[in-house]
C-alpha cells in the first residue's frame, strides 16, 4: 500500500522511540480473536523476545479501528485489542507495568477512505536508558 508506515517483521525492525504497526496481527471483525494465528504469535514472540533481552525497556501499545459502525463500539474494541496484547506478554512473563496502552477507536485511521488498514495495533518500544 501506499501508506508509509514501518512494520513489525523481526527483532532488528525496533528501535527505541519509532512507531510501527504490528501488521501481521490481524482480528476477526468486530472482535479480539486474531486471525492468522501463527502470524500473530511470531510477531508477539518478536516483542516478547526483545523485551526479555531488554530488561530496561518499556512498551507501548496504540489500539485502531476501522472507521465504521458506532465509535462507542470501536473504542472497546480498540482498547479490547490492546489489553489481549498486553495480557499474552504478561503471561509470558513480561511484567505488566512495562507495558502501557492508549486506544483511539476510528479516530487516527491512516486513510481516511476506510482502507482496512486503519484497523491496526502500533507500538513504541522505550529504551529506558
Amino acid at each position: 500500500s501506499s501508506f508509509s508506515v514501518s512494520r513489525l517483521g523481526s527483532q532488528s525492525d525496533i528501535n527505541c522511540g519509532e512507531m510501527l504497526v504490528l501488521d501481521k496481527i490481524k482480528f476477526h471483525d468486530n472482535s479480539i480473536k486474531f486471525k492468522g494465528m501463527i502470524a500473530a504469535n511470531r510477531t508477539l514472540f518478536i516483542l516478547f523476545n526483545y523485551m526479555k533481552e531488554h530488561p530496561k525497556s518499556t512498551l507501548n501499545l496504540y489500539g485502531h479501528t476501522d472507521i465504521f459502525g458506532s465509535e462507542e463500539f470501536n473504542m472497546e474494541l480498540s482498547k479490547a485489542r490492546v489489553v489481549k496484547i498486553q495480557r499474552w506478554l504478561s503471561m509470558y512473563g513480561i511484567k505488566q507495568h512495562r507495558i502501557n496502552y492508549e486506544w483511539y477507536g476510528p479516530k487516527k485511521p491512516l486513510d481516511p477512505n476506510g482502507n482496512p488498514i486503519n484497523r491496526r495495533v502500533e507500538i513504541k518500544v522505550n529504551c529506558g536508558d
